[in-house]
């Protein structure tokens, strides 16, 4: 099944000019404020623009997953958990959003991680 990338507003940015990680991290989240939608659950997707990843050792592990929070501090997943990457290119990951606060969250492992990428959150899910 083909996907299209949901429109991605520059000021849902949320890693907004590719970084090198070599760690787990959670940088990167948007308020998305509070309004009638949250209550029914807003569908939302992270749009992960990935431009390098170090797989040379074989035993690098990668997983993204979109996380939301009523207090931007305490975080739990939404939708889908540990989408993994293996390659260059464009990674969507998807969930339903209640709260305030979405961040996407980067884990990872093995010898030698290292994994550079931008990254967006966008209202929707591709189709």
């Amino acid at each position: 099944m083909l996907l299209r990338v949901p429109p991605c507003d520059d000021n849902l940015k949320v890693v907004p000019t590719p970084t090198t990680y070599t760690g787990s991290n959670g940088a990167g989240w948007y308020d998305f404020g509070t309004n009638s939608q949250v209550a029914q659950g807003e569908r939302v997707t992270g749009v992960i623009d990935i431009s390098a990843i170090n797989m040379v050792t074989g035993d690098e592990i990668y997983s993204f997953v979109l996380q939301e929070s009523a207090d931007n501090v305490t975080y739990t997943n939404i939708g889908a958990i540990g989408k993994s990457p293996t390659a260059v290119g464009i990674m969507l990951i998807d969930g339903v959003r209640h709260q305030e606060f979405v961040r996407i969250l980067l884990t990872v492992a093995g010898t030698n991680p290292s994994v550079t990428y931008q990254a967006w959150i966008t209202i929707g899910l591709p189709v």
